[in-house]
C-alpha cells in the first residue's frame, strides 16, 4: 500500500499547492484564480490555449512566533491499572506540536453555519408564501435558499479545516512507506483485536488454567482522512475504544471526541510479544496452534471430570503490541499473523530514527 502524495489539497473554492519553491494558494473558477505564493500575488485567467497571469507584487514573509511548549503532566504512577487505556488527550502535546494541536482543536469545536441556513431557509418559506404570489415566492425563496446553503456549506468547509501539506525528505518517505505497509499487513491479519481491559483470574481451574481473562473488540485499520484535516496524503488510521490513532508522517495524533493529541514518535514505545491465548472461539485462518487445554482443568491440568460440559479448548499463539508513550498513550493490540506486530514496532523505530536523523542541528 505505497504513499500517494499529491501536490493539491482543495477546501471549498480554495486552492493549496505545494512546490519545491514552496507553498501557495488560490481561490476562483476555471478560467480566472486569484493567488498567492513563495514569489507574490498573481492574477491568472484564460481558457483555450490563451492565458493571461499578472504579478501583483511580492508579499513580505513573516516568521510566526514559536510557541511554548506547555508543561506535561508526570506519568501516573503505582499499582497496574485494569483498564488497558489511554489517558486524556489534552496531555498528548509537545512543543514541536502546540501550534498545531491549539488549531485542529479550534476547529474541530467550531459550529458548522450549515444546520442554521437550512432552519433559516426553512422558516423562510411561510413568510414568503404569505407576502408574495406561489410562483413568484416559491422561486424567491428556491434561489434564496440555494445561496445561503452553499455560502454556509462553504464557509463551513474553510473555516473548519486545517491543511496540512506534506513534501517528505527521501529517507523520511521510505521510513514512511514502511510504516504504511506493516499497518496494511496487520489490517491483511485474520483478525485484529483492540484489547481495553484486562484482569487476573482468582481461581484458574474454571478458565482452562488461565491466569488472566481480557476484554477484546475487532477492529480494522484503513486509510481515510481526518476529522477538520484538510492533507495531501491519506494517513493510516487504528481504532482503539473511544480513540482513534491517526499515524501522519511526522507524529501521531489521537482523537478523541471533539478533541486531539498528539505523540512524536520518539516518545511511542512499541512493546511486542507473544502471547499464548485460550481461544473459546472461532481460531482465525493464519493463527498458530500450539497446545489444547479443556474449560475446566484439575490440579493436574487434565480435563475435570466432575462437570459434563467440558469442552476442549485450543491453546492459540498470538502477537500482542503494546504502544504506550510518557504523555499517557496506552494501548494494546492482538494480531492473530505472527510477524506481523513485530514488522509495525520495527517500523515505528525506523521512521523515528529518520525523523531524528532529519532534524536540523
Amino acid at each position: 500500500m505505497p504513499i500517494y502524495v499529491r501536490k493539491a489539497v482543495r477546501v471549498g473554492p480554495f486552492r493549496f499547492n505545494i512546490s519545491k519553491s514552496g507553498v501557495g494558494v488560490s481561490v476562483g473558477v476555471k478560467g480566472f484564480r486569484i493567488g498567492s505564493g513563495p514569489r507574490g500575488n498573481y492574477i491568472h485567467a484564460g481558457r483555450g490555449g490563451i492565458y493571461y497571469r499578472q504579478t501583483l507584487g511580492r508579499r513580505s514573509k513573516k516568521r510566526s512566533p514559536r510557541p511554548e511548549a506547555p508543561e506535561l503532566a508526570p506519568p501516573p504512577t503505582g499499582a497496574p491499572m485494569r483498564e488497558i487505556d489511554s489517558g486524556g488527550v489534552s496531555e498528548m502535546v509537545d512543543s514541536s506540536s502546540a501550534g498545531l494541536l491549539e488549531e485542529i482543536n479550534a476547529k474541530l469545536t467550531a459550529a458548522p453555519l450549515l444546520p442554521f441556513a437550512l432552519g433559516a431557509s426553512l422558516l423562510a418559506l411561510p413568510i414568503l408564501l404569505v407576502t408574495l404570489p406561489p410562483p413568484l415566492s416559491l422561486v424567491a425563496w428556491a434561489g434564496g435558499a440555494l445561496v445561503l446553503v452553499i455560502g454556509a456549506r462553504l464557509r463551513d468547509l474553510t473555516a473548519r479545516s486545517v491543511v496540512l501539506l506534506y513534501d517528505l525528505e527521501p529517507e523520511v518517505e521510505k521510513a514512511y512507506e514502511k510504516l504504511v505497509d506493516s499497518i496494511e499487513a496487520v489490517s491483511d491479519s485474520a483478525r485484529l483485536w483492540h484489547v481495553p481491559q484486562a484482569a487476573a483470574v482468582a481461581e484458574t481451574k474454571y478458565h482452562g488454567g488461565a491466569k488472566t481473562t481480557v476484554q477484546r473488540d475487532v477492529v480494522t485499520p484503513r486509510r481515510r482522512s481526518l476529522p477538520a484535516i484538510k492533507a495531501n496524503i491519506d494517513f493510516p488510521v487504528l481504532p482503539a475504544g473511544s480513540q482513534l490513532l491517526a499515524f501522519t508522517p511526522e507524529r501521531l495524533l489521537v482523537f478523541e471526541g471533539n478533541a486531539v493529541g498528539a505523540v512524536p514518535y520518539k516518545d511511542v514505545k512499541a512493546e511486542v510479544s507473544e502471547t499464548r491465548f485460550l481461544e473459546d472461539r472461532d481460531v482465525p485462518t493464519d493463527a498458530k496452534v500450539v497446545d489444547r487445554t479443556w474449560r475446566y482443568v484439575d490440579k493436574e491440568g487434565g480435563p475435570d471430570d466432575r462437570f459434563r460440559d467440558n469442552p476442549e479448548i485450543p491453546v492459540v499463539l498470538y502477537e500482542q503490541v503494546h504502544l504506550t508513550s510518557p504523555s499517557g498513550l496506552n494501548e494494546l493490540f492482538q494480531v492473530s499473523k505472527l510477524g506481523a506486530g513485530k514488522a509495525l514496532g520495527e517500523s515505528l523505530r525506523a521512521l523515528s530514527a529518520a525523523l531524528e536523523d532529519g532534524r536540523p542541528d
